[in-house]
């Protein structure tokens, strides 16, 4: 059997080919302007109906559900909140929050304090059942939105199954969570989520709108506590740079932190303020003589505190 041989186009065969080829190619180009200007136009539109951020300082979003910044603080900070879709807000500071302003834009506070030494297991617990139980977006604040406030987003993260504990350390070194509050890195690196035969052994979590704010004889104590291990690291032949470092930052913020108290003399403000600067101090000084004079400086002006407080 003989192989068909292939004919060669003539010039009418191929002038038609041409054409033919020609009309599907112009019909593919228009279908493809016609998908990419369809979807400009709809990305325009998303845009002109997304609303603006948040005017809230630190404001950012840590995944598509989560948020975090400093406090809101006026009408204007919640009326935000509300626009950008949050649900939930998150107060880990100690300043009791602003339920009823909340209220009036439909959003639910949840108040969980947090220190700066770290994030004690039982508030783990809270923001993990935030993210179990509470609608979102979630929004989560502490004071300034650097500190406290991104340690518990990460959190919640990780709750969410957003984070790991590598991406959790991650973010508080890229929002600029000072690397000094050690306790805020450790918490967040070592947190996982318990399992509920685990949970079901703990006490259980309340979430509230308002939790029991430390009063300033339950901050001196801690004062004290951080106050003692610096000392005894600064007065010891092999001292510890960095329990000093961490015991100093924490109980700078403390002092910072007692400064906040709406029942305070003015005096006793200015003090506690003057004695956040001091422990301050003491955590950037390397100089063992310096440290020690700066320890004897804050031990005086303790005892003024106390004294004042009475």
């Amino acid at each position: 059997m003989q192989s068909k041989i292939q004919q060669p186009l003539t010039s009418r065969q191929y002038d038609l080919f041409s054409w033919r080829l020609s009309i599907i190619l112009s019909g593919a180009a228009s279908l493809t302007f016609m998908l990419v200007w369809s979807i400009s136009i709809l990305t325009a539109e998303e845009q002109q109906q997304k609303p603006p951020a948040p005017k809230i300082e630190n404001y950012r979003q840590v995944n598509k559900s989560l948020f975090s910044g400093a406090q809101p603080e006026g009408e204007e900070d919640f009326a935000a909140l509300q626009k950008n879709g949050i649900k939930t807000i998150v107060c880990v500071d100690g300043t009791t929050p602003r339920v009823e302003l909340a209220r009036k834009y439909g959003l639910r506070y949840v108040h969980i304090p947090l220190p700066y030494s770290g994030i004690p297991r039982d508030s783990a617990r809270k923001l993990a059942k935030v993210v179990e139980e509470c609608e979102s977006p979630i929004f989560v604040h502490c004071h300034h939105g650097l500190h406290r406030g991104p340690a518990a987003a990460a959190i919640c993260g990780i709750a969410q199954n957003e984070m790991t504990s590598k991406t959790a350390i991650t973010f508080l070194k890229e929002v600029g969570t000072d690397p000094k509050y050690v306790g805020l890195f450790r918490d967040v690196g070592n947190f996982r989520l318990l399992s509920p035969s685990e949970d079901a052994k703990l006490p259980k979590v309340k979430l509230v709108e308002i939790a029991p704010v430390d009063e300033l004889s339950d901050i001196m104590t801690r004062i004290e506590e951080h106050f003692g291990i610096v000392e005894a690291q600064i007065e010891s032949a092999t001292p510890n740079q960095k329990l000093i470092v961490e015991h100093s930052v924490a109980m700078s913020e403390e002092f910072k932190e007692s400064a906040r108290l709406k029942k305070l003399s003015e005096k006793l403000r200015a003090k506690f303020i003057e004695a956040s600067k001091t422990s301050a101090t003491l955590a950037s000084d390397d100089a063992q003589e310096q440290r020690s004079k700066q320890l004897k400086n804050l031990k005086q002006q303790c005892v003024a505190c106390h004294a004042e407080a009475g």
